[in-house]
Parts: C-alpha cells; structure tokens; sequence
C-alpha cells in the first residue's frame, strides 16, 4: 500500500478562524493542471451515495468512488459488496479507492460539539488529495435534501462548503441534492437493478454525537469547520492515509 500525507491544521483562536472567511479565501487558489471531466465521489456504499455514484457515472469520467476506513468505522467488505454489485453498471473509466486514515486524525478538530462534522472535514481533505494526484478538481458527496436536518447536509452548511472549496480550486457536486425522500431513492436504486440496502460501514462513534437545535450554534459550529478545512487545503499539518486499494470497480471482487 502507498503512504500519503495531506494538510490539517493547527488550532487558532475562533476569532482568527471566523476572520479567514472574508481575508483570506479568494487568494489562496491553487494552480490545478491536466484536468479532466472527473470527480471524487465520498462513497460510503449506503443508498444515497450508491445513487450518487450511478448518476455520476453518466455525466464524469474518469469517476473514483473514494471510501474512507477510520479506527470507528466496521464493515469494509459490505462496501466492497456494493462496488462489486456496481460494477456492470458505471463507465468503464471509474475506479474503486479504499483508504485507511489515521486513528487520530479524525479527532483532531476545531469543533467544541461531537458531530460528524469533524469527520466529514478528513474525508473531504483527503477526497481533495486524492482529486489532486489525478488531477482532478471536482469533489462530490451524496448529501441529499431529505437529510438537511444533518449538520454537514444543511443549506447552510453546504453554501459554506461550496464557497471554500471554489476558493482552493476546486468545484462540488450534490447529484443527489434533488432526492427529497429515502423512498425516492430507493424507488430510483430499484429501477437501476441494485439492491436497496445500506451497504455502509457502521459508525461505532455516531451514538454518542449531539444533535444541536439551537440556529446560532449551528452556524458557530459549521464556521468552525469550514474555516478548518480551509486551513487544510492551504496546507499548514498534515493527515496522514495509507491507500488500501486501488482499482477498476471491475477488478474489484468480493473477499
């Protein structure tokens, strides 16, 4: 397996952080060359990133379906069981890309609530890594609108993301944002011939997270996360990943 390391940051005061959305942003733009019509896709495998992944076979090549393991994180093989199943279905040109993150990395943060939040900004940082290996710009997730009560798939939460994301060079993609029912997806994963079970990894650390009611709060909290990924993509610590595999989803088999 091969060894990567991207950016993470180091803790400043919230003052410093909340400030970079308006100073600093617009003149941190990487230079990114040789790029295609490919995306990233955070593919856990569940329903809604399954759809995700199905659509954005039909408008992005190369497509890499990006599935992340943490030390909190069980089942690897129900995801490769979807990607198997998956496999006749997607173009020939998308590839399969299974990575280890560091035990720690995920509980290195900014945020002051336990949320997925600072999950979600490994995942991105290292979706971002992985885009930049293969010179790709566009980044994806399968946040849906049935589930913007979630903190990271929140309107608010996503126009935050977009913009630093278009700040550091690089564009986001929902394919899956117009999806306002769980029903709906499953509905469209059945008229795709694929199975509409959650084949996803199984958070052992979502039990003890917070759900925050209070509007400010939220957006404290997501400020906090956006500006640390920002800080990520810039390049200022590192997270370190070990690539597990790496494949066509057609070499991809079940173990």
């Amino acid at each position: 397996p091969t060894q990567s390391r991207v950016p993470l940051v180091t803790v400043e005061s919230l003052e410093h952080m909340r400030g970079v959305d308006q100073s600093g942003w617009a003149r941190q733009v990487p230079v990114v060359v040789n790029v295609e019509q490919g995306c990233v896709l955070l593919f856990s495998g569940g329903r809604d990133s399954t759809l995700a992944a199905i659509r954005l076979s039909e408008t992005h090549e190369p497509l890499v379906l990006l599935t992340l393991t943490s030390g909190h994180l069980v089942g690897i093989e129900s995801v490769r069981d979807r990607v198997a199943e998956l496999a006749p279905i997607l173009n020939g040109r998308t590839e399969w890309v299974h990575v280890q993150v560091h035990p720690q990395a995920t509980g290195i943060g900014v945020n002051q609530v336990p949320t997925c939040l600072p999950c979600h900004h490994v995942y991105l940082a290292v979706a971002a890594a992985i885009a930049d290996q293969r010179g790709i710009r566009t980044l994806a997730t399968g946040y849906t609108g049935y589930q913007s009560d979630w903190l990271e798939q929140s309107p608010y939460s996503i126009s935050r993301l977009r913009r630093v994301l278009v700040a550091n060079g690089r564009d986001l993609i929902l394919p899956v944002a117009d999806v306002a029912t769980k029903d709906q997806v499953i509905a469209e994963l059945c008229e795709r011939g694929v199975r509409h079970g959650a084949l996803e990894q199984k958070c052992m650390q979502q039990q003890f997270n917070e759900t925050i009611h209070d509007e400010a709060l939220r957006r404290i909290e997501i400020d906090r996360w956006v500006a640390q990924l920002h800080r990520t993509l810039i390049g200022q610590q590192v997270i370190p990943f070990e690539i597990r595999q790496s494949v066509p989803i057609a070499e991809v088999v079940i173990k």
